[in-house]
């Protein structure tokens, strides 16, 4: 987001909207290329075992943080809303909002108890598999139809105007229109997603490695990464 936003200001403030979508999109693009290039380059040449000089304390804070913000962004997730202060909302809006809210709370639970009595890396993929299909059987049975779940804001779709050019982002850029002087001079910011990208799969990797007692190949991980 802070590429994006350093790129969009690199461009001249009368440029046309298609201009700008498209320099942003392709700025996308180019950084997750070099990111992915990057990646493959690092574990070619074997440097992924420097994350054993990384201290637990570290590790630790890293995790901490990213677990918050998977619990934030799964509550504005379900509701597509941010969380409020403490009695930020009225009774009504709490009522509504856990009704959103619950689903994915009784998944969650779900996931952590069968965690911990079965180690199958296959059973989050079953679980949500069949969460899936149980809850549209549950709307189904309350006579809620896909397009009314749709619009009360129970689904992620529909996308419609810019977002569906997303599909197909290729058919979306006017190549003739990208500003690659503003890609390019924000360079630095490409080198720091690199950067970031490198310390979070590292990270990664070797917590699911303590989680599960076994030694991780992080040059493995790096190429597998970045040429996927």
């Amino acid at each position: 987001a802070l590429m994006l936003s350093l790129v969009v200001a690199a461009i001249a403030v009368k440029a046309p909207e298609e201009a700008v979508f498209s320099t942003a999109l392709m700025a996308i693009m180019v950084t997750t290329a070099l990111t992915g290039l990057g990646l493959a380059i690092l574990g070619l040449t074997g440097l992924g075992r420097f994350i054993q000089f990384l201290p637990h304390s570290v590790m630790g804070g890293y995790f901490s943080a990213v677990g918050w913000l998977l619990l934030v962004g799964g509550f504005q997730l379900t509701y597509a809303s941010d969380v409020p202060e403490p009695g930020g909302w009225t009774i009504g809006e709490e009522v509504q909002r856990w009704a959103f809210w619950l689903p994915g709370l009784v998944l969650a639970v779900l996931l952590v108890l069968l965690r911990q009595r079965f180690s199958q890396s296959f059973l989050v993929p079953v679980v949500v598999g069949l969460a899936i299909p149980a809850w549209y059987a549950v709307f189904w049975a309350c006579g809620v139809s896909p397009q009314e779940a749709s619009t009360q804001g129970y689904l992620l779709g529909p996308f419609t105007g810019p977002l569906q050019g997303l599909a197909l982002p290729l058919s979306s850029i006017d190549f003739a229109s990208v500003d690659w002087s503003a890609i390019f001079a924000n360079s630095e910011s490409m080198a720091s997603i690199l950067l970031i990208a490198v310390l979070s799969l590292l990270l990664n990797v070797s917590g699911l490695g303590l989680a599960y007692k076994q030694d991780q190949d992080m040059n493995r991980e790096l190429k597998v990464a970045g040429l996927g």
